[in-house]
């Protein structure tokens, strides 16, 4: 899956440079992407913290809860 693919490159590229954890931003109606995300996290076998970064009210119009979603700690995959 070239979603997954992508974000293996980027985490694998800051557990290089030393970072432990890695975060992104989703809509909480962005299915897909929240999928991805859960994927390399088990792909690290690391946990999955959440919490609403942005209320979906801040925006204008109709709009889901934007949520943070931290990965980690990371280590280097052993494929």
């Amino acid at each position: 899956m070239l979603g997954v693919q992508l974000f293996e490159r980027a985490a694998d590229r800051a557990v290089e440079r030393g970072a432990a954890f890695i975060e992104a931003t989703v809509s909480a109606d962005n299915k897909a992407i929240i999928m991805v995300l859960k994927m390399v996290a088990k792909r690290y076998a690391a946990e999955v913290d959440t919490r609403v970064l942005f209320p979906g009210d801040l925006f204008p119009g109709e709009h889901h809860d934007e949520v943070l979603y931290r990965i980690g700690p990371l280590a280097p995959r052993a494929d």
